[in-house]
C-alpha cells in the first residue's frame, strides 16, 4: 500500500474546507427591501374611517416606508408607533365622547416593492385585507390573514407574513392610542436551498470543488513521486 503524508493530505482537505466555506457565504447573501404602503385604505377607500356611535374619535392609518437588510434570510418590520418607518404603517384610535364603537368594515393593506435596480416597482399580488371589529370595551381588533404569501423581487422568491393587532381605547374621550402593523419578509425556497433549508452549491461551484478535489490529489501524488513513490509493504 501508499503512505500518503498527513503534510500534504491536510494542506488538500483545507483547500477542500476553504472552496466550501466560500460557497456557503456566495449562498448567504443577504437581500435590501424598499417599500411603502401609501396605497392602504379601509373599504370606504379613506384613511379614516368613523365609528357608528357616539361624537367624535374613530380610527385612523398611518401609511410608512421601509428600506432595510434581511438578517439571515429574515426582515422583521415591527417598529413601534408613531414611527412610520421600518414597519407597515400604524392606526390611531381615538376614542369617542360616547356611544358605541363598532367598526364592521375592512382594511386593504397594499405593499408597494420599489426595485433598488431603479427598474419597474412591484404592487404585491392581492390585498392583504383584515377584518375590523370592536373589541367590546371601546377598543379595535385587526384580524388580517396571518398565512405567508409568496411574491417575487428583483430575481428572488420571497414571502410576507402580517400579524393581527389589537388596540385599547384611552381612558379619557378623545384621547388617542396608536399601534403599527407589523409583519416579516423572508426569503423562501429558491433554487440555492434544499427542501430541509440546506444551502445546495450552484453548478459553478460544484465545478469549482470537483477541480480542487482533482488538484489536492495531483498535489499529493507529485509530492509522493519527490519523496521517492513512499511505497511499503504491507
Amino acid at each position: 500500500m501508499y503512505t500518503i503524508s498527513s503534510k500534504v493530505f491536510r494542506s488538500g482537505v483545507a483547500a477542500l474546507g476553504l472552496l466550501a466555506l466560500s460557497a456557503g457565504a456566495s449562498s448567504a447573501q443577504e437581500v435590501r427591501f424598499i417599500g411603502d404602503t401609501a396605497l392602504s385604505t379601509f373599504a370606504n377607500g379613506a384613511l379614516s374611517l368613523s365609528p357608528s356611535g357616539g361624537t367624535g374619535g374613530g380610527l385612523a392609518y398611518t401609511p410608512s416606508t421601509f428600506n432595510d437588510l434581511t438578517s439571515n434570510g429574515f426582515l422583521g418590520l415591527g417598529n413601534a408607533a408613531p414611527s412610520s418607518t421600518n414597519n407597515l404603517g400604524y392606526f390611531t384610535l381615538t376614542t369617542p365622547s360616547g356611544g358605541t364603537n363598532l367598526y364592521g368594515s375592512t382594511f386593504n393593506l397594499r405593499v408597494l416593492f420599489s426595485d433598488p435596480d431603479g427598474a419597474d416597482d412591484a404592487l404585491f399580488p392581492g390585498m392583504l385585507t383584515g377584518s375590523v371589529a370592536s373589541t367590546g370595551a371601546g377598543g379595535v381588533f385587526i384580524d388580517f390573514d396571518n398565512t405567508p404569501q409568496s411574491f417575487s423581487y428583483d430575481g428572488g422568491a420571497y414571502s410576507l407574513r402580517v400579524n393581527d393587532l389589537a388596540i385599547n381605547p384611552n381612558a379619557a374621550a378623545g384621547g388617542t392610542s396608536q399601534v403599527s402593523v407589523t409583519g416579516v419578509i423572508r426569503t423562501d425556497v429558491t433554487p440555492g436551498e434544499g427542501p430541509d433549508g440546506e444551502v445546495i452549491p450552484e453548478p459553478g461551484t460544484m465545478s469549482l470543488l470537483g477541480m480542487g478535489a482533482v488538484s489536492a490529489l495531483g498535489m499529493i501524488r507529485r509530492r509522493r513521486r519527490r519523496s521517492g513513490g513512499g511505497e511499503t509493504s504491507a
